[in-house]
């Protein structure tokens, strides 16, 4: 016979599991429901700037035609901003989208689906190719310098894959054994370090509990100290001086390190880390895209630069020039030869991944061989359909 106290407890014990079964299952409902929520706002974004703002734009010029503009003063870091053309800017009357803010491309695939439909609308001219050249991984690069890291340099010179070499050195694996969730903690990581991130941060973006991201980013100091000790330098001269001044002598003011308020405070210090990092890769960019503009025009060339998307520098040419246009573009972006002029030495190779097709959605990769020449050139051309 069970007595009324083992009959409570027993009741208890049931309504417990059931309410947790009930909380279990919410909570999952909740997080489904907020992700989709997520998606779709980003998805909602990208149709109302591109898709909704690419037809105002038609509308107004009256052609499938849109135009962009170059600004140097577009951002506080001095990267080089490509916005929409406005009407009325500079006495024009044409209208553009802010191409500039796409997507890049990642594992987050509705994200990527959508950003490649979208980019699928910006066609080159018929009889003429789109280029792409996109620097890879060009921050992290910057940042192995600026730190002289060691384990980082070593990563890029030995030519591994970065995220790979920093997931084997925080997980303490072997590069092949590194699995796809260790390596996008460690990507993730990375450019959280870039940004001014956090263990927070980390925790958020890769799903990951508190203490898995306190031991990530202790793991990841004892792997590259040199990175944490240049970031204490950039904010003890920021402290000091109220001001950081980047590799190629551009300055960012920051009289807010002086406010009262920590908060205020270690935002400047991180956009003053960020700052040194971030600019460099976009001077590095505008060296290249001088260098391009300069050997098209030697060559007189018809190809011609119509924009820039993050690191990247977007080119159109004429199928009879496309190949010619690829190799000088991955020559100039390895090596700019202002970067030289400038007194500027990258003991890190600069790696650039190009891709040609009919539209900035529509691409395929191209390879080359030791000399520098295209080595797919027969299924470039029939990809285009030249």
């Amino acid at each position: 016979m069970v007595s009324k106290y083992e009959k409570k407890a027993r009741d208890e014990k049931i309504s417990r599991a059931v309410i947790g079964n009930k909380t279990t299952k919410s909570l999952k409902e909740s997080k489904a429901f907020i992700t989709d929520l997520l998606e779709l706002r980003k998805s909602t974004k990208l149709k109302t700037t591109y898709v909704t703002g690419t037809r105002r734009a038609i509308e107004n010029n009256g052609y499938d035609k849109v135009y962009f503009d170059f600004r140097f003063d577009g951002t506080v870091t001095g990267r080089l901003s490509c916005g929409g053309a406005t009407k009325g800017r500079k006495n024009s009357d044409k209208m553009g989208v802010s191409f500039h803010t796409l997507p890049q491309t990642d594992e987050d695939y509705e994200t990527d689906l959508v950003s490649r439909n979208i980019r699928s609308q910006f066609v080159a001219p018929s009889g003429w190719s789109f280029l792409a050249g996109d620097y890879s991984q060009m921050e992290l690069r910057v940042l192995a310098v600026l730190a002289n890291e060691g384990s980082m340099k070593k990563a890029f010179l030995d030519g591994r894959d970065i995220h790979t070499s920093t997931a084997s050195l925080i997980f303490g694996v072997s590069e092949n054994q590194v699995t796809k969730k260790q390596r996008n903690i460690a990507k993730t990581v990375n450019f959280l370090i870039v940004y001014g991130g956090g263990e927070y941060n980390l925790s958020e973006t890769a799903g990951i509990t508190m203490v898995e991201a306190e031991n990530v980013f202790v793991k990841y100091r004892e792997n590259f100290p040199k990175v944490f000790s240049y970031m204490e330098i950039i904010k003890k001269r920021v402290m000091q001086d109220e001001y950081v001044t980047t590799l190629f002598g551009r300055r960012r003011h920051l009289p807010n390190v002086r406010s009262n308020n920590k908060k205020v405070v270690a935002q400047a210090v991180r956009q003053a880390n960020n700052f040194t990092v971030q600019s460099p890769a976009s001077d590095v960019m505008l060296c290249a895209i001088d260098g391009v503009c300069e050997d098209i025009e030697n060559k007189s060339l018809l190809s011609r630069v119509v924009a820039t998307v993050h690191d990247s520098v977007e080119i159109i040419s004429p199928f009879s020039t496309t190949i010619q246009t690829l190799e000088l573009m991955r020559k100039q972006m390895m090596n700019p030869p202002a970067l030289e002029d400038l007194g500027i030495e990258f003991d890190v190779p600069l790696v650039v991944d190009l891709e040609v097709g009919a539209s900035f959605g529509d691409l395929m990769d191209v390879e080359f061989d030791d000399s520098g020449k295209v080595s797919n050139e027969e299924e470039i051309m029939e990809y285009l359909g030249a």
